[in-house]
């Protein structure tokens, strides 16, 4: 993807003249965090300025772009005025620069990235190497965190309650539904991730070059055809399983076992 190139000017702006983005994705701010800032602009101003664009209704005012923790906090802070770069940005430049910024957040929870990396990908503008690289992460870290999206909402519950760590969360996101609430059962918040990780794939995975069948047998289970060209194993995205990488394991149960009885 080639960078974009934008008009853009500086100005201090009236803080009431900047009005909140609706399509900001980041929803929710640390109230103690703001205070500490705003605490920090008192004594310090501004040191960079947030992103606007010229908003068509009403007149006079700017849509914020990129700064809206800045901005509450100099509201705090009890600011009339704020720096801003002002960009000519269309609706669709405005929607990836805040989903980056988001992404690159330190405090961003690990569920609200997969959610952002995902619709950054299902908008068809970045590979997962072209995402990476412009977040600089890796693109395990890029796929590992868009299939946490798979969780199933109980799952997604006990992560945000931290009642299910991060490892616990990127393996569990990697079952079948049945599997996942089969898993979530367990009392696994004092279990390492380590030993997580060997139960699971115990339980649930199946090592296809142990397979009791012909893995090329596309009419064992036809509508998910021969083993190598199927998504659902492990090797079809090794970046999702580097755990696996030295072999290859199927993830869905249910077709495997299926396989084994269609081979008598």
């Amino acid at each position: 993807m080639t960078e974009k190139k934008f008009k853009e000017s500086f100005k201090i702006l009236p803080v009431e003249d900047i009005i909140p983005s609706r399509t900001n994705p980041r929803k929710e701010f640390n109230q103690l965090k703001l205070n500490e800032l705003a605490e920090s602009i008192k004594s310090n101003g501004v040191i960079q300025p947030v992103i606007v664009r010229k908003n068509g209704e009403p007149k006079n005012k700017y849509e914020l772009v990129s700064g809206e923790r800045r901005l509450k906090a100099s509201r705090l802070a009890g600011l009339e005025e704020i720096p801003a770069i002002i960009k000519d940005l269309t609706d669709e430049q405005v929607w990836e620069i805040q989903i980056i910024e988001n992404l690159q957040r330190v405090d961003i929870h690990p569920l609200h990235e997969a959610e952002g990396f995902k619709r950054v990908i299902d908008s068809g503008k970045y590979t997962k190497e072209l995402l990476a690289a412009k977040v600089g992460k890796s693109r395990s870290y890029i796929s590992q965190r868009i299939k946490l999206n798979d969780l199933t909402v109980e799952a997604k519950n006990k992560f945000y309650e931290g009642k299910i760590l991060l490892g616990h969360a990127l393996i569990i996101a990697k079952l079948q539904e049945k599997d996942q609430k089969e898993v979530l059962s367990w009392r696994i918040t004092n279990t390492s991730v380590e030993e997580l990780e060997n139960t699971v794939k115990q339980r649930f995975l199946s090592r296809i070059a142990d397979a009791p069948f012909n893995p090329e047998d596309q009419g064992l289970a036809p509508e998910m055809g021969k083993c190598s060209a199927c998504y659902m194993r492990s090797g079809f995205d090794p970046s999702l399983f580097p755990e696996l990488k030295e072999d290859d394991y199927c993830t869905f149960r249910k077709c495997y076992d299926e396989k084994i009885i269609g081979s008598y």
